[in-house]
């Protein structure tokens, strides 16, 4: 007879992505103290504990490359830390720009769920946009008309 019991059926997190980048500012946290960009936890889980969670699959969009983010969960540089989704700048400086659409498995002693492409981790190449062509940090506003010469 299974034990306990497993609810993942709600499970998202919010917000659902997070931005890492290719390049920083050299004082940045990422780089000065290895800290990671961070996901909030997950929200709609409900079960018998212990709860874990598992990279299950990831998927990759817009230049992305998922065996490489694979890699990066084989050398730890992208992980979980229970339901944490963590990106080191050792993995975000060497993986493509791109998106990358996260599956996740819960389980618990008796009891596990698939979540498909609950969260997505977007690579960028620049904190600070490209203001020679007129962007700065956002893809949809072109600030070109606004400087000066």
């Amino acid at each position: 007879m299974p034990v306990g019991y497993l609810k993942a059926e709600n499970a998202g997190y919010e917000p659902d992505t997070l931005v890492a980048y290719q390049e920083v500012d050299e004082y940045a946290p990422q780089v000065t103290d290895n800290s990671p960009w961070t996901s909030y936890a997950i929200q709609g889980v409900a079960g018998t504990v212990p709860i874990t969670y598992e990279f299950y699959d990831v998927e990759a969009t817009e230049g992305g490359d998922a065996a490489a983010f694979r890699q990066a969960i084989q050398e730890g540089t992208i992980r979980l830390q229970g339901s944490l989704i963590q990106v080191f700048y050792a993995a975000s400086k060497n993986l493509p720009v791109g998106r990358y659409s996260i599956s996740l498995k819960v389980q618990n002693e008796d009891h596990s769920a698939l979540l498909p492409r609950i969260f997505t981790v977007i690579i960028k190449k620049n904190e600070f946009g490209d203001w020679d062509n007129g962007f700065y940090g956002d893809e949809d506003t072109n600030y070109t008309s606004l400087r000066t010469k």
